[in-house]
C-alpha cells in the first residue's frame, strides 16, 4: 500500500474527495494509489498542502515508523489544546491554583511515539541481522542476548544504563551494586576493545 492510500485510510478521506480537492477525476486518484501512474510533483504540493504531510509520503511504500508518524499528525490535527487547573499547598501552607495547557490527545500520542521508537529500534535490529554485504548474519549474537536478558529486567536496565552517555540517552535511575558497577566497567572496556566506543 503506497502512502496516499494508507493516509486517505488514517485520515477518513475518500479518494473521490481527494479528487474533488484536486480538482481531478477519481479515476487520476484510484491510477495513483494502483501505482499505474506517478503522483506528478505539483500535486504531491497539493496533497501536502491538503493533509499537511511530507509530501515524500505520498508516493512511497511507507514503513511502520511512517505509519505511526502519520497517526501522529491526524492526531495533532484533530486535537485540541485544553485548560487543566492543578490547586496545591506550598511549604507555607498556602493554597495555589496553577492552569496548565495541555493537549486533549497527549496520552494517545506518548502511546504513539513509544511505539514508533519501538518500531525504528526494531527496524534497526532488522537491519543488522539481515546484513547483504556477504557476512553471516548476526543471529546467534542476538540470540544470546536475548537469552541472557530475556528474564532479567534489571539486566536490561544496567545494559541500557552503561551505554547512556554513548548513545545519548539519560542514565538509568538508582544506585547499581558493586557487581552491576563492576559489569558496567567491563562492558565499556570491551567496547572499547572492539572499536564500538571511542570514549
Amino acid at each position: 500500500m503506497i502512502g496516499l492510500e494508507y493516509i486517505a485510510k488514517t485520515f477518513q478521506v475518500e479518494f473521490k474527495t481527494i479528487a474533488e480537492r484536486l480538482g481531478i477525476s477519481p479515476k487520476t486518484v484510484n491510477d495513483w494509489v494502483k501505482c499505474r501512474k506517478k503522483i506528478p510533483i505539483k500535486r504531491l504540493n497539493q496533497l501536502a498542502n491538503i493533509f499537511e504531510l511530507k509530501e515524500e509520503y505520498f508516493q512511497k511504500e511507507l514503513s511502520r515508523v511512517d505509519e505511526l508518524e502519520i497517526q501522529k499528525e491526524n492526531v495533532l490535527q484533530h486535537s485540541q489544546t485544553v485548560e487543566r487547573e492543578e490547586t496545591g499547598v506550598d511549604d507555607l501552607g498556602e493554597e495555589y491554583s496553577v492552569v496548565t495547557s495541555v493537549n486533549d490527545s497527549e496520552g494517545l500520542l506518548q502511546i504513539l511515539s513509544q511505539e514508533q521508537e519501538r518500531s525504528s529500534l526494531l527496524s534497526k535490529i532488522d537491519k543488522i541481522v539481515h546484513t547483504d554485504d556477504g557476512q553471516p548474519y548476526n543471529l546467534d549474537l542476538f540470540k544470546d542476548f536475548i537469552g541472557l536478558v530475556k528474564d532479567d529486567k534489571r539486566l536490561v536496565s544496567l545494559l541500557i544504563g552503561s551505554l547512556s552517555p554513548y548513545i545519548g540517552i539519560a542514565p538509568y535511575v538508582g544506585s547499581p551494586t558493586e557487581k552491576e558497577e563492576v559489569f558496567t566497567e567491563e562492558l565499556e572496556e570491551l567496547l572499547k576493545r572492539f572499536g564500538y566506543l571511542v570514549k
